[in-house]
Formats: structure tokens, C-alpha cells, sequence
């Protein structure tokens, strides 16, 4: 990992910590939201890595198809361990067409899109998306849950957007370009 990727993800948590802010206590809704953020974060971020070593020469649709069946096959069995799915009242047609339309536009055609990323960007690049989910999910909260955007999240998310812009080489390109001149 480079130096700028380094100081990129130090940037980035400070910015998580920011964002988090010291008022509320450590065990609060808020920080566990916030931990399992970043642990969805991580975890991206080792499958990019995996992806990038092990699933070279695959073709990204085939990736993301064999990923979405594997994963639903998975999620089938934990259902049907811990739900009685005969027990349920059926779904209607308007849930159908919602998860279907989730499952097509927000799962299968992102897996597409994330697969071609990775073969053509680079895991590093994939990874960067992951940085935004806090923002994200703060952003959501504002507009579809009518959640008050506090000064210290606004900051927050502008350390972490200057993260970002370390690890993708910006800011060390600029400041690298005014070193010389």
C-alpha cells in the first residue's frame, strides 16, 4: 500500500470520527450504525482484492451472476433456519415488482457495473466506493427520513471526500505539481 493510500484511509477514518462526533455515549443506535458501516466498508474492500487476484480472465457478467446465485442460494437456507416462510400470508404483485425490480436494477446490473470496474480500474478504484457508504447512508437519512444533516456530518463527509481524493492521487498530484514550480 503507498503512502498516499495510507494517509488517504487515516484522512477517511478521522473524518468517520468526525462524522460520529464525541457528544452522544460509545454504545448508542448511532455508533453501531456507524461500526457496521465501516464493516460493510471492509468487507468490500477485501472482496476487491479477492476479486482482482482470483477472478482474473472471468468475464464480469459471468462473475456477478455466479455471485448473486450463490448468494441467494445462501440466504435461502439462513430463511429457512431461522423464518417459516409457509407460515407468512403470500406476498402481493406489488412486492413482487418491487423485489423484482430491486433485484434487477439495484443488485444484478450493480454487480455488472462493479465487476466491469474492477477489471478495468482496478481493485483500488473499487475500493474508493466503499468510502462513501457513511455519506451515503447520511444523505438517505436526510432525504427519505426527514433526519436533521448536522455541521459535524457535513465536515465529516468533506474529510472523508479529501480521503478519497489522497488514495485516488489527487491531492498528491497537485500538491507535487506546486512543489515544483
Amino acid at each position: 500500500m503507498t503512502v498516499n493510500r495510507i494517509v488517504g484511509v487515516v484522512i477517511g477514518i478521522i473524518g468517520v470520527v468526525v462524522l460520529r462526533g464525541i457528544e452522544e455515549p460509545l454504545e448508542s443506535a448511532q455508533t453501531l450504525g456507524i461500526g457496521l458501516g465501516l464493516a460493510g466498508t471492509l468487507c468490500f474492500g477485501f472482496a476487491a482484492l479477492w476479486g482482482r487476484r482470483r477472478l482474473k480472465g472471468v468475464a464480469p457478467l459471468k462473475s456477478a451472476t455466479c455471485q448473486l446465485i450463490c448468494s441467494s442460494v445462501i440466504m435461502l437456507i439462513v430463511v429457512g433456519m431461522f423464518e417459516r416462510p409457509g407460515s407468512l400470508d403470500p406476498p402481493s404483485m406489488d412486492v413482487w415488482f418491487a423485489l423484482f425490480g430491486l433485484t434487477l436494477f439495484g443488485t444484478a446490473f450493480a454487480y455488472i457495473v462493479y465487476f466491469q470496474i474492477l477489471v478495468r480500474a482496478g481493485p483500488s478504484t473499487v475500493m474508493l466506493v466503499t468510502l462513501l457508504i457513511p455519506i451515503t447512508a447520511l444523505f438517505l437519512g436526510n432525504m427519505l427520513l426527514d433526519e436533521v444533516l448536522r455541521t459535524k456530518e457535513i465536515i465529516g463527509a468533506l474529510i472523508i471526500g479529501t480521503g478519497l481524493l489522497f488514495i485516488n492521487g489527487r491531492i498528491p498530484k497537485v500538491i507535487k505539481q506546486n512543489l515544483s514550480t
